[in-house]
């Protein structure tokens, strides 16, 4: 599934042939999968079907129609989300510097840090590994909240299924963060998702709480640097403005301000 309007099944149809000379016939089984998508109401907006062999190719429709429908507004991380799964069955990590990664589930494969170790020895002892996303839960700017499974053969002959849940956010499109979690323990995923939101928010709150009461006790001096911040970073040096100064308990606030020079200069810190 993606999100409340597209998912990809697995249609099977049996039946006998009811023709009279076809009597003793073996029965008749055709399958299929089919990507549904539903508007706004609930009702089928378009459907299309795949041989079964055609899985891949069905994925890459579903996923290609969640980008363009209810995954638009955040096309960006959607974007990182796809190239990082791709990387995986291509045998590529796409993560960044310093990424955050913890392993929640009962059992844990590895230390919280030792993902990428992890997941090397799960490509040297599986060759055949793939991994897809069957549910999406959530997607923001931030991140993404997924079920995901994976098929692969080990060399000693073990044919597995592993799935999971998982949480995802990014940096440009590297992965920053990755939460693994058993799949029934989907409500934790997601409650750790929306607490990671809630600090991003607070966070972005933070900053401009700070920066209004900047603009609003420094003047238009510092104003002007958030109006003209090209200008004023690589034009003309800003107006330098002097830290608190105390003095028998009582703070006192001085600023500096200079007219820029003539001629551009850029500006050094």
């Amino acid at each position: 599934m993606r999100g409340d309007r597209l998912c990809l099944s697995h249609l099977r149809f049996e039946g006998h042939d009811a023709r009279p000379d076809a009597a003793g016939a073996d029965g008749l089984v055709v399958e299929a999968l089919s990507i549904t998508e539903v508007d706004t109401d609930g009702l089928v907006h378009a459907r299309t079907h795949f041989d079964v062999d055609d899985f891949d190719a069905a994925i890459a429709e579903l996923d290609a129609r969640y980008l363009a429908g209810e995954a638009a507004a955040c096309a960006q991380t959607w974007s990182g989300f796809a190239i990082a799964f791709a990387g995986f069955n291509r045998r590529e990590l796409k993560l960044a510097p310093g990424w955050v990664n913890i392993d929640h589930r009962r059992g844990a494969a590895f230390a919280p840090g030792d993902m990428a170790a992890y997941i090397h020895d799960l490509w040297n002892d599986s060759p055949d590994v793939n991994m897809y996303v069957e549910v999406v839960h959530r997607l923001s700017n931030l991140g993404v909240v997924i079920t995901q499974a994976a098929h692969g053969t080990s060399q000693h002959g073990f044919r597995g299924r592993m799935a999971g849940s998982s949480i995802f956010t990014f940096d440009d499109d590297l992965v920053s963060r990755c939460e693994l979690f058993d799949e029934a323990d989907l409500e934790a995923a997601i409650a750790k998702f929306d607490q990671l939101a809630s600090r991003r928010g607070d966070w972005r709150r933070g900053v401009a709480r700070i920066r209004k009461r900047m603009v609003a006790f420094c003047g238009p001096g510092l104003g002007c640097l958030g109006r003209n911040r090209g200008r004023q970073l690589f034009g003309h040096r800003p107006p330098r403005v002097v830290m608190p100064r105390i003095n028998m308990g009582e703070m006192r606030w001085s600023k500096i301000c200079k007219p820029p020079p003539t001629s551009a200069s850029r500006y050094r810190w």
